[in-house]
C-alpha cells in the first residue's frame, strides 16, 4: 500500500507530465533543459495556432 508521500509524488509526477503532454509545451522543455533562453528565442518558433 502506498503512503500518502508517495500518493502525494505521484501525483506530482502525474501533473508534470500532463503538463508536457502538448507537443510545443514538450519541445519548449527540450529546448530549456538544454540551457537557458530568453523567451524571445522560444516564441521566434512557436506556432501559436497549436497551443
Amino acid at each position: 500500500m502506498k503512503t500518502e508521500r508517495e500518493k502525494a509524488i505521484a501525483e506530482a509526477k502525474a501533473n508534470v507530465f500532463r503538463a508536457l503532454g502538448h507537443p510545443t509545451r514538450l519541445w519548449m522543455a527540450e529546448r530549456l533543459a538544454a540551457g537557458e533562453l530568453c523567451v524571445c528565442e522560444l516564441l521566434v518558433d512557436v506556432d501559436f495556432s497549436s497551443i
